[in-house]
Protein backbone atom coordinates (compact mmCIF):
# COMPACT_ATOMS: atom_id res chain seq x y z
CA UNK A 1 0.00 0.00 0.00
CA UNK A 2 1.16 3.26 -1.06
CA UNK A 3 2.08 5.97 1.27
CA UNK A 4 -0.84 8.40 2.54
CA UNK A 5 0.28 12.58 2.67
CA UNK A 6 -1.77 13.77 4.75
CA UNK A 7 -1.45 18.07 5.51
CA UNK A 8 -3.09 19.49 8.91
CA UNK A 9 -3.51 23.01 8.29
CA UNK A 10 -5.42 25.56 10.70
CA UNK A 11 -8.85 26.97 8.98
CA UNK A 12 -9.92 30.42 10.40
CA UNK A 13 -11.39 31.66 6.87
CA UNK A 14 -13.00 30.26 4.07
CA UNK A 15 -11.44 32.00 1.31
CA UNK A 16 -12.24 31.02 -2.58
CA UNK A 17 -8.65 30.54 -3.67
CA UNK A 18 -7.15 28.86 -1.45
CA UNK A 19 -10.22 26.08 -1.97
CA UNK A 20 -9.44 26.10 -5.36
CA UNK A 21 -5.57 26.05 -5.11
CA UNK A 22 -6.14 23.24 -2.34
CA UNK A 23 -8.30 20.98 -4.82
CA UNK A 24 -6.21 21.70 -8.00
CA UNK A 25 -3.16 20.55 -6.20
CA UNK A 26 -4.53 17.38 -4.24
CA UNK A 27 -5.97 16.24 -7.79
CA UNK A 28 -2.37 16.85 -9.12
CA UNK A 29 -0.55 14.75 -5.86
CA UNK A 30 -3.04 11.59 -5.67
CA UNK A 31 -1.73 9.77 -9.06
CA UNK A 32 1.39 9.73 -7.10
CA UNK A 33 0.50 9.37 -3.63
CA UNK A 34 -2.86 9.58 -2.05
CA UNK A 35 -3.27 12.65 -0.26
CA UNK A 36 -5.64 14.47 1.96
CA UNK A 37 -5.96 17.66 3.77
CA UNK A 38 -7.39 17.99 7.18
CA UNK A 39 -8.51 21.51 8.10
CA UNK A 40 -8.77 22.06 11.86
CA UNK A 41 -11.22 24.42 12.96
CA UNK A 42 -9.57 27.33 14.99
CA UNK A 43 -11.43 29.07 17.82
CA UNK A 44 -12.05 32.62 17.74
CA UNK A 45 -10.40 34.30 20.22
CA UNK A 46 -8.23 37.40 18.99
CA UNK A 47 -4.97 38.52 19.17
CA UNK A 48 -4.96 39.44 22.90
CA UNK A 49 -4.94 35.38 23.58
CA UNK A 50 -2.48 34.66 20.65
CA UNK A 51 -0.86 31.65 23.23
CA UNK A 52 -3.45 30.17 24.36
CA UNK A 53 -5.00 29.66 20.83
CA UNK A 54 -1.34 28.20 19.70
CA UNK A 55 -1.82 25.85 22.54
CA UNK A 56 -5.46 25.55 21.69
CA UNK A 57 -4.56 24.61 18.16
CA UNK A 58 -1.93 22.87 18.72
CA UNK A 59 -4.13 20.21 21.35
CA UNK A 60 -6.43 19.73 18.26
CA UNK A 61 -2.88 18.98 15.93
CA UNK A 62 -1.64 16.54 18.14
CA UNK A 63 -4.66 14.30 18.26
CA UNK A 64 -4.21 14.23 14.24
CA UNK A 65 -0.84 12.89 14.31
CA UNK A 66 0.03 9.27 14.04
CA UNK A 67 2.19 7.23 16.02
CA UNK A 68 4.83 5.78 13.11
CA UNK A 69 4.06 8.50 10.83
CA UNK A 70 6.80 11.36 9.52
CA UNK A 71 5.70 14.84 10.69
CA UNK A 72 7.07 17.40 8.91
CA UNK A 73 6.24 20.87 10.06
CA UNK A 74 6.58 24.01 8.29
CA UNK A 75 8.13 26.92 10.90
CA UNK A 76 10.25 30.55 9.78
CA UNK A 77 12.82 28.87 11.67
CA UNK A 78 12.97 25.49 10.27
CA UNK A 79 15.60 24.45 7.70
CA UNK A 80 15.48 26.27 4.37
CA UNK A 81 15.39 23.36 1.18
CA UNK A 82 16.12 24.04 -1.93
CA UNK A 83 13.07 22.02 -4.17
CA UNK A 84 15.63 19.26 -5.23
CA UNK A 85 16.52 19.32 -1.74
CA UNK A 86 13.03 19.03 -0.50
CA UNK A 87 12.62 16.10 -2.75
CA UNK A 88 15.16 13.73 -1.95
CA UNK A 89 14.04 14.48 1.94
CA UNK A 90 10.16 12.83 0.99
CA UNK A 91 11.83 10.53 -1.38
CA UNK A 92 14.30 9.18 1.92
CA UNK A 93 11.40 9.11 3.93
CA UNK A 94 8.58 7.36 1.30
CA UNK A 95 11.32 4.78 0.68
CA UNK A 96 11.40 3.73 4.52
CA UNK A 97 7.65 3.23 3.41
CA UNK A 98 5.80 4.74 6.44
CA UNK A 99 1.79 4.52 6.84
CA UNK A 100 1.75 8.09 6.63
CA UNK A 101 3.88 11.33 6.23
CA UNK A 102 1.67 14.48 7.71
CA UNK A 103 2.64 17.50 6.92
CA UNK A 104 1.88 20.12 9.50
CA UNK A 105 1.24 24.13 9.15
CA UNK A 106 0.11 26.27 12.01
CA UNK A 107 -2.46 29.36 11.94
CA UNK A 108 -2.11 32.69 11.97
CA UNK A 109 0.34 32.78 15.11
CA UNK A 110 2.21 29.79 14.58
CA UNK A 111 3.06 25.99 16.16
CA UNK A 112 2.98 25.32 19.76
CA UNK A 113 6.40 23.74 21.03
CA UNK A 114 4.81 20.48 21.55
CA UNK A 115 3.87 20.41 17.98
CA UNK A 116 7.34 21.79 16.96
CA UNK A 117 9.06 18.88 19.06
CA UNK A 118 7.34 16.41 17.58
CA UNK A 119 8.42 17.27 14.33
CA UNK A 120 11.07 14.69 12.10
CA UNK A 121 11.77 17.74 10.39
CA UNK A 122 11.28 21.36 10.30
CA UNK A 123 11.27 23.18 7.20
CA UNK A 124 11.13 26.94 6.58
CA UNK A 125 9.32 28.17 3.15
CA UNK A 126 10.84 31.31 3.54
CA UNK A 127 13.08 34.19 5.50
CA UNK A 128 9.66 36.18 4.77
CA UNK A 129 6.68 35.95 7.02
CA UNK A 130 3.41 34.38 5.29
CA UNK A 131 -0.55 34.38 5.22
CA UNK A 132 -0.91 30.48 6.70
CA UNK A 133 -3.66 30.15 3.59
CA UNK A 134 -0.68 31.16 1.65
CA UNK A 135 1.65 29.26 3.04
CA UNK A 136 -1.22 26.14 2.47
CA UNK A 137 -1.19 26.51 -0.97
CA UNK A 138 3.33 27.01 -1.74
CA UNK A 139 3.83 23.96 0.73
CA UNK A 140 0.76 22.22 -1.60
CA UNK A 141 2.77 23.20 -4.88
CA UNK A 142 5.75 21.68 -3.58
CA UNK A 143 4.96 18.58 -2.51
CA UNK A 144 3.67 17.95 -6.57
CA UNK A 145 6.81 19.65 -7.02
CA UNK A 146 8.77 16.92 -5.11
CA UNK A 147 6.72 14.22 -7.13
CA UNK A 148 7.59 15.27 -10.07
CA UNK A 149 11.28 15.48 -9.39
CA UNK A 150 10.99 12.02 -7.41
CA UNK A 151 9.32 10.38 -10.99
CA UNK A 152 11.55 12.23 -13.62
CA UNK A 153 8.52 14.10 -14.74
CA UNK A 154 9.20 17.61 -16.60
CA UNK A 155 7.72 19.98 -14.31
CA UNK A 156 10.29 21.33 -12.64
CA UNK A 157 12.76 23.55 -14.01
CA UNK A 158 16.17 23.36 -12.66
Amino acid sequence: MATQLQLITIQSSKEAYVSEGEQLFVKKINPYYPMTVDKIKSNSDGRGKQSQKVEDEGQKILKKLQPGGVVIVFDERGKNYSSEKFAQVLQSKLEESPKKIQFVIGGAFGLSEEIKSKADFKVSLSSMVMNHHIAELVVLEQIYRACTIIRGIPYHNA
